[in-house]
């Protein structure tokens, strides 16, 4: 599959369908590559979750452009051991 945004052409990285089960992602801000929506039928495509704030639970906090500040500054709070990806 190829994803199209801002007429860049890129590859999406093909997983095993299941290869995001038990993972829980929150996304936040503009990505570069990729629309949000985008972003979240990805990572449900391939058996992850998708919130829409931090907690506990949360895996993976996905954090684009202009991103919540309210979002990342939580992280330590809440999930001391989630990891961040700048995108």
């Amino acid at each position: 599959m190829t994803v199209c945004w801002h007429d860049m052409r890129q590859a999406v990285p093909k997983g095993h369908p299941d290869c995001l089960t038990g993972k829980t992602f929150v996304i936040t801000g503009s990505l570069e590559s990729i629309t949000r929506s985008g972003a979240e039928d990805l990572v449900k495509r391939h058996s992850g979750r998708v919130t829409t704030s931090v907690s506990g639970r949360t895996t993976f906090l996905v954090a684009g452009q202009d991103s919540g500040t309210r979002k990342v500054s939580t992280v330590s709070a809440t999930a001391p051991n989630l990891k961040v990806s700048q995108g």
